[in-house]
């Protein structure tokens, strides 16, 4: 966990370094506020992309739970089940979906 989160974080924040550097807006330039002085920006990459990160895995934990109260309670008609426990698309995986056979 702490290893993707500081992937991501460095994923989202490191290209807005490079680019800054490259327009000459690292440090001065003719920005208002240099990249590195703008405190806003990194609160917003480092701070809280690793939070939303955490909170998918807690969002995650919590929807197996609905999931299997949707099947405990017959929720779902029979003739949807093979509908509901079907795969998900090819670009989600079982970190995001929920479907009986992942949770």
């Amino acid at each position: 966990m702490r290893h993707r989160i500081i992937i991501i974080s460095l994923f989202t924040w490191l290209p807005l370094l490079v680019l800054s550097a490259l327009e000459g807006q690292l440090l001065g330039g003719s920005a208002a506020v240099p990249f590195l002085q703008d405190l806003d920006i990194h609160i917003k990459f480092l701070i809280i992309v690793p939070l939303l990160i955490v909170a998918e895995l807690v969002v995650h934990q919590r929807m197996r739970f609905v999931v299997k109260q949707f099947l405990e309670r017959n929720l779902i008609a029979e003739n949807d089940l093979p509908r509901f426990d079907a795969p998900s698309p090819p670009h989600f995986g079982c970190a995001t979906r929920c479907s009986p056979r992942c949770c």
